[in-house]
C-alpha cells in the first residue's frame, strides 16, 4: 500500500538520519541495498532483510532492470501497534505497512513476524515499480505487490503465487471479485486486496491471459478504458472476464506456480549493529 504518509513518519525518517532513535533501543541491519531499523525486541532484522534481498533478485531477473533504486531502501520495524499507528497514514488506519519516497524510499511495518515480512516485500514491490515510472491502475499495483509478496525460493527454484490464507478464505466464502467494480471504484471495495490479488494472479499465471497481459497494460497506459482494453487484449467483455475469474477462484487455482527463474547463490549477508 502506498497511501498518503503522515508527517509523523517523515519526522521519524528525519530523526533516524541524526541517530535520535538510539534511546529507544533500535537495532539496525544493513546490506548493500537495504537498511532495516527495528525496535520490535526481536533480533530478526537480519532475516527480514534477507527476504528483501531475495525479492530484489527475483524482480531484477524477471524484468531485466539492473539498477532499480539508486540508494538503499530504509525499513522501519515498529515494536508496538500504537507506535506503528502513530507514525502511519491517518487515512488508512488498518494498513499493514506503508511506503514513502523522499530522498530515498522508506517503508514502515509492524513487528517481526511472517506477516510483517510479507508486508515489507509488498511495500518494496511498490518502490521497485515506482522507480521505473510505470503507469498502471491502482488495483493492478496492489494486486501485483500482493502476488509478489509470497515469492518463495526453494533449492534454487522460484515459486510465485502462493496462497494468502486470509484472501483465499474471503474469496472461497463467495466474495468473488466483481471485476467491473474493481475497475471503477477500487478503494471502496471492502476486500480490495483479496480481489486485486485474485485478478492479478489469474492474469499473470493463467496461460491464455498471461500472453496478452503486456498488451492489456499498454492499452491502459495509453488511455484506453478498461472495457476497451479487455476486449482488444483478451477478446472478451468485462462480464466474461468476471466469469472466468469466478471459475478460477472456485477451481482452487490460487496456488503457486514455478516461475522459471533460477536463483543460485546466497543473498548478501546483513551486518547487524546498534543504532
Amino acid at each position: 500500500m502506498s497511501p498518503s504518509v503522515s508527517k509523523r513518519f517523515l519526522i521519524c525518517i528525519f530523526l533516524t538520519a541524526f541517530g535520535a532513535l538510539a534511546e529507544d533501543r533500535w537495532e539496525r541491519a544493513d546490506t548493500t541495498h537495504f537498511e532495516v531499523f527495528s525496535n520490535s525486541g526481536n533480533a530478526n532484522s537480519g532475516e527480514g532483510i534477507q527476504s528483501l534481498e531475495r525479492i530484489r533478485r527475483v524482480l531484477i531477473a524477471t524484468t531485466g532492470i539492473s539498477q532499480p533504486l539508486k540508494r538503499p531502501v530504509r525499513v522501519f520495524v515498529f515494536g508496538s501497534a500504537s507506535e506503528f499507528a502513530h507514525y502511519g497514514p491517518a487515512d488508512v488506519p488498518t494498513a499493514a505497512g506503508y511506503h514513502a519516497a523522499k530522498d530515498r524510499d522508506y517503508i514502515g511495518i509492524l513487528g517481526a513476524s511472517p506477516e510483517a515480512e510479507r508486508a515489507s516485500v509488498h511495500e518494496y514491490v511498490h518502490a521497485f515499480v515506482n522507480s521505473q515510472g510505470a503507469q498502471m491502475p491502482a488495483w493492478f499495483d496492489e494486486g501485483l505487490s500482493e502476488l509478489l509478496s509470497t515469492v518463495a525460493i526453494n533449492g534454487g527454484e522460484t515459486w510465485l503465487g502462493r496462497a494468502i490464507p486470509t484472501h483465499a478464505a474471503l474469496l472461497q466464502q463467495g466474495r468473488v471479485p466483481a471485476v467491473g467494480e474493481l475497475f471503477t471504484d477500487f478503494r471502496a471495495l471492502p476486500a480490495y486486496y483479496a480481489e486485486s490479488w485474485a485478478l492479478v494472479h489469474m492474469l499473470t499465471l493463467e496461460a491464455s491471459y498471461q500472453r496478452a497481459l503486456p498488451r492489456f497494460l499498454t492499452l491502459l497506459a495509453g488511455g484506453a478504458t478498461h472495457a476497451a482494453a479487455v476486449q482488444r487484449a483478451f477478446g472478451k467483455s468485462v462480464a466474461e472476464l468476471d466469469r472466468d475469474l469466478g471459475a478460477y477462484v472456485q477451481a482452487g487455482l490460487l496456488r503457486a506456480s514455478r516461475a522459471g527463474v533460477e536463483m543460485s547463490g546466497a543473498a548478501p549477508k546483513a551486518m547487524l549493529k546498534p543504532v
